[in-house]
């Protein structure tokens, strides 16, 4: 049945249109085993862009491709990136205001986390001490005021201080 609402991604599209953007649609598909890389028209596309923002339906899905070299890649060149989750626990809207004080507070955070080892220990007895030496924190928050060398944003609510 058609439906008389915008998808989101033909949305974003059209705003970007009327913003002077050139953007593109690619539909691409979930690849299992989580060890898939994305194909080499995906990251032709990626490192093409100024702007990248992916949407998926799952949460697997998602860690597939943020947690990938070609997406660090991108970032480090200087692309902007945005993962979309409409379908994310307690979605709502925001205002500006809100979506600024998620970030600087997602920063403040990030910026007081300094270890030289972390170690995980389970009641069935695993133990793992791994080093964190030469580390530095990021920040993962729904907006940026300016495009920051490999950081990236969670839109539209999710927020993350990690080192």
């Amino acid at each position: 049945m058609y439906s008389q609402r915008m998808d989101y991604r033909e949305a974003f599209c059209a705003v970007a249109t009327i913003r002077g953007a050139k953007p593109a649609i690619i539909i691409a598909p979930v690849h299992e085993p989580y060890d898939k890389v994305p194909s080499e028209l995906i990251v032709g596309a990626m490192n093409a862009a100024d702007v990248l923002i992916t949407s998926f339906l799952s949460q697997i899905a998602t860690n597939q491709f943020v947690h990938k070299k070609a997406r660090k890649d991108a970032l480090y060149k200087g692309v902007r990136f945005g993962g979309f989750s409409p379908s994310s626990p307690g979605f709502r809207m925001f205002t500006p205001k809100d979506l600024m004080e998620t970030r600087d507070r997602t920063i403040r955070l990030a910026e007081r986390l300094t270890a030289k080892s972390a170690r995980v220990t389970t009641e069935l007895g695993t133990e793992v001490t791994v080093s964190l030496e030469g580390r530095k924190w990021t920040g993962i928050s729904p907006i940026y005021t300016k495009a920051e060398s490999g950081r990236w944003a969670g839109m539209p609510n999710f927020s993350e201080a990690a080192l």
